[in-house]
């Protein structure tokens, strides 16, 4: 196996963010924490300010509903044909060996263009479905996406693999910059439509697969296959082919959910209120992907009896911080979307908090996510969101039922709370439950934020 504490080559010494896969582990992941905490602050103070000039640039909130729904369908096509490639790299023993890189280069070109064909031609009846004749036009431009998108370099997984984040961490934000520039330029100059949406999406995935070739260093990547890595890269993607199909329909049911029964303008103040919720939870997906997951699969390779001592102090560093976080935002949140946005959009402060009580329960729970992608054990991945995504229609269709949008909201509020069972014994079965850490958290984190979004409902 390549030792992922081999010194530099040449082109890596180009490093210049002092990012020495020589440094211990503990050194490369406090290094790379701080890189993506500070890329996230950033990236998302950006997001804020962009969307929120947006929302008076843009003829209404349809808007942002319309590019919900496509987001939706891209995200459909892209977790639907999901091979875990980037996980495959970071956790495989053969993660370094270029012909192994290739391989999983080209089945991700060739993904790309599949992906792009298929949202081509579900276009069509898509916009019959959904009642919105823009999409036949739309899906097939932001279906671009995944051509751009198939030809990242892998050095990006493969610095995330050794975490050495900082060029990468440099590179998406300022992918994101250049793209939300570009999306507010063409909404202010050009047309206030859901094409300055596009605009966005398009640009930073250009920017960012341009620099994955040229600002990180590395050997470049060419089409090959290997027909043994072919065969691990496809052993290793069936079960999270499985479960991203799933996984789909757990995280994005609710959209569709919410267009049919209560209509697109109401999705997009939806849209809002979610990416403001979303920032906790952004945040610990980013760490445990790019920190947290590399660092347990190394310390699973080399030494597996401290594998569970260090998946507690893990699990400790992400879920603390960001909960009380999130308890501060449900507190704060509905009055900023009041105070900042214009009225039509009053509706999602109280969206808000019911997400983001949810959110205090996901944090429990996805950390357990990357604990099993670090032993590679896939197939628990798809058996939690096989089972979020029961739990998530049959609330939010008995919530709707009896109390329209509010109870709609609260089944989306008492689906993460209610998945913590099935993690548990699913954690149980590999002998990583720590009801030490989650209980308490669970409990302490649990009552005020329960009881005020009722209070919120009649005050907001």
């Amino acid at each position: 196996m390549t030792s992922i504490n081999a010194p530099l080559n040449v082109e890596e010494v180009e490093e210049a963010i002092v990012e020495q896969p020589t440094a211990s582990l503990t050194q490369r992941a406090v290094r790379s924490s701080g890189w993506v905490f500070g890329g996230f602050v950033f990236q998302n103070v950006f997001r804020f300010f962009s969307n929120l000039i947006l929302a008076y640039l843009l003829t209404g909130p349809e808007v942002f509903g319309i590019m919900a729904l496509v987001n939706m369908v891209m995200t459909m096509l892209q977790m639907f044909s999901d091979l875990g490639i980037g996980p495959n790299i970071i956790q495989s023993k053969r993660g370094d060996e270029p012909v192994f890189l290739n391989t999983a280069w080209s089945v991700q070109v060739m993904r790309g263009l599949c992906l792009w064909l298929i949202a081509c031609s579900l276009a069509y009846p898509l916009s019959l479905f959904f009642d919105e004749a823009v999409l036949s036009i739309v899906l097939p431009v932001v279906g671009l996406n995944a051509v751009i998108m198939g030809f990242n370099s892998t050095r990006l997984f493969s610095l995330n693999r050794k975490l050495m984040i900082g060029r990468v961490t440099l590179l998406r934000s300022t992918a994101q910059i250049v793209g939300m520039t570009a999306m507010v330029g063409f909404a202010y100059f050009i047309s206030p439509t859901v094409w300055a949406l596009v605009v966005n999406g398009l640009v930073a995935n250009i920017v960012t697969m341009a620099g994955s070739h040229i600002f990180i260093p590395g050997e470049r990547n060419r089409l090959q296959i290997d027909r043994a890595a072919l065969r691990e890269i496809l052993r290793f993607g069936v079960w999270i082919f499985f479960s991203t199909f799933i996984t789909f329909w757990a995280g994005q049911v609710q959209l569709p959910m919410l267009q049919l029964m209560l209509g697109t303008t109401l999705l997009g103040v939806y849209w809002i209120a979610f990416n403001l919720a979303e920032l906790g939870p952004m945040l610990v997906k980013q760490l445990g992907n790019m920190v947290g997951f590399p660092a347990l699969a190394e310390i699973y390779r080399r030494d597996r009896e401290r594998f569970l001592h260090h998946l507690q102090r893990v699990r400790l560093m992400l879920i603390l911080p960001i909960n009380l976080l999130l308890v501060l935002m449900i507190f704060f949140g509905p009055p900023f979307v009041l105070l900042v946005y214009p009225s039509q959009y009053a509706n999602a402060a109280w969206m808000l908090t019911c997400m983001v009580t949810g959110s205090l329960a996901g944090m429990v729970n996805s950390t357990y996510g990357n604990a099993f992608f670090a032993i590679g054990s896939t197939w628990r991945i798809m058996v939690g969101v096989a089972a979020q995504l029961v739990i998530l229609v049959t609330c939010c269709t008995l919530g709707w039922y009896y109390m329209d949008a509010f109870g709609f909201m609260f089944g989306l509020t008492a689906t993460q709370w209610l998945l913590y069972p099935v993690y548990a014994r699913l954690a149980i079965t590999c002998g990583l439950w720590q009801p030490k850490v989650d209980l308490p958290i669970l409990f302490g984190f649990g009552i005020l934020p329960g009881a005020w979004i009722i209070i919120e409902k009649v005050l907001f």
